[in-house]
């Protein structure tokens, strides 16, 4: 809403920014500490429950060997990484 109270126009995203702002945000979050999927997700606007669920696993400490399997599918199979609707083609 602006000063006035009136509501404004949201921007419509491109699809293909989205689908950057994913990869980013994994990139992001794998490097950091547990909170960054928080701070990086609001900032670029991106909420994607797959790559948080991954995130999770891979920053607890009793789940060491569901975090190799996470980093080795990272390492050969990216894409399989984010939400399939990623993979699709948007306008």
């Amino acid at each position: 809403m602006d000063s006035w109270g009136n509501r404004k126009v949201v921007d419509y995203r491109d699809w293909n920014e989205t689908i950057d702002r994913s990869h980013e945000l994994w990139d992001k979050t794998v490097k950091g500490v547990k909170d960054d999927y928080k701070k990086y997700s609001k900032a670029f606007g991106v909420q994607d429950v797959i790559t948080k669920g991954f995130v999770d696993i891979l920053k607890d400490r009793k789940k060491k060997h569901e975090a190799k399997k996470i980093l080795a599918i990272a390492e050969h199979k990216y894409y399989k990484l984010f939400n399939p609707f990623l993979r699709l083609l948007g306008k």
